[in-house]
């Protein structure tokens, strides 16, 4: 299969991993200047442009046909949320296969896609848009406790506040106001109505408008900051909420315009039914891709990426037969090391005798010794991880705790 790939972003192994899929793709990259370093094996690329970060979509587009006149590309990816935007307008621009740039924009700005939400009849969740203290103070009075205030571009759990009560609204309002997610940089603060119940992600790839869901995520979030702390596939469900989960986030994914490619939908299974929180146009963070594969035997990401070449991925078998719903053959379990407190690192001890535990896949420690703690602020300040697979949902769960039970953090003041 001989084909050149525009890569407008970063994108992590994806990219490299792209190249391998099969014999004669070609890459070129296109990114902007903070994210060259997410390139990956740069000088494996035909070309790769980088853009100043304060580049409009307009240059973008002239470089996209600038590249295109050099080096001839037939398909277009993009692995990341930062800058879908840009890839949807050259998308359009040059006339090649990707979401358009009305269905990035809805599920970027989570104003809006709550308001799509709603106008298509999916859900209905108390929703504003807040530029001051006064309508936060309204909205909070309108809606009533819990309300959450969060940036409505963010990620990582950054500048994430669950408010209670009145006297705790400016506290979150100024962290909301002042959060700059890595990467992404600030957006206008948003609040909505805070519906409790556990919390799941739903796995997905989309083939010609239809949602193949590969598996159902049971996450583990701090209450306080709603970082997380750990993911299980398979999610410990009943038959029947997973029916619920997954045909709520199917009509989500419809009404959004997702008409291919992967997909991350984080959802609550509330007591009135299940709430997105947001969805992604890519797959999930936090090593779920491989706790995806150790419980199914599926790698999405190389589904995905033939999708990209332009294969009919719906006539694969571990594809047509996920038309209905996720098979599991085995349990796959991630847990997070994470200290709400101040302090320096000095140490995390453990890691041989942790990686030496049978069904122990992965670890890492994911910040340096000598690092200033400042709480768990964003998914950005955990410590180190865990990764498992066991025969089930519930070994593989254990089997994480435990292992994480063998690290040792050392702190000083």
């Amino acid at each position: 299969m001989s084909c050149r790939v525009l890569i407008v972003g970063g994108g992590s192994e994806l990219q490299p991993q792209l190249r391998r899929v099969a014999a004669g793709v070609e890459t070129v990259v296109l990114c902007r200047a903070s994210s060259f370093p997410y390139v990956r094996e740069p000088q494996e690329n035909r070309a790769v442009v980088m853009l100043n970060d304060a580049c409009t979509p307009a240059w973008w587009i002239g470089a996209a046909r600038a590249i295109h006149a050099q080096w001839r590309f037939e398909a277009l990816a993009a692995f990341a949320d930062l800058d879908q935007d840009r890839a949807a307008a050259i998308a359009t621009d040059l006339q090649l296969p990707f979401h358009s740039p009305e269905t990035v924009q809805l599920v970027q700005d989570k104003v809006r896609m709550r308001a799509r939400l709603r106008e298509r009849g999916v859900e209905s969740v108390p929703c504003r848009a807040i530029d001051s203290m006064e309508a936060l103070t309204l909205f909070y009075r309108e809606t009533g406790p819990p309300v959450i205030l969060k940036p409505s571009r963010g990620w990582a759990s950054t500048g994430i506040s669950v408010v209670n009560s009145e006297e705790n609204l400016a506290g979150a309002f100024r962290r909301t106001v002042q959060a700059t997610p890595f990467l992404v940089g600030p957006s206008p603060p948003m609040a909505e109505r805070c519906f409790e119940g556990r919390e799941f992600s739903v796995e997905a790839i989309t083939h010609r408008g239809v949602h193949h869901v590969f598996a159902v995520t049971e996450k583990f979030k701090d209450e306080r900051t709603k970082v997380e702390l750990g993911h299980l596939v398979p999610a410990r469900i009943t038959g029947r909420e997973e029916r619920l989960l997954i045909e709520h986030v199917r009509a989500a994914l419809t009404a959004l315009g997702v008409g291919f490619g992967p997909t991350h939908t984080e959802v609550i299974l509330s007591s009135q039914g299940p709430v997105i929180v947001e969805t992604h146009l890519r797959d999930g963070g936090d090593e779920i891709p491989r706790l995806v594969e150790d419980a199914t035997g599926v790698d999405m990401a190389d589904l995905f990426l033939r999708q990209v070449l332009g294969a009919d991925i719906g006539a694969l078998p571990e594809f047509e037969s996920r038309r209905e719903g996720p098979r599991y053959t085995a349990g796959g379990a991630i847990r997070y090391i994470a200290l709400d407190c101040d302090g320096i690192l000095e140490r995390i001890g453990g890691w041989d005798q942790v990686r030496a535990l049978p069904g122990v896949r992965a670890s890492m420690q994911l910040v340096p010794d000598g690092t200033a703690l400042d709480g768990l602020n964003s998914s950005f300040a955990r410590l180190g991880y865990v990764r498992v697979q066991a025969a089930d949902a519930e070994a593989a769960l254990k089997l994480a705790r435990e292992a994480a039970k063998g690290l040792a953090v050392r702190l000083r003041a």
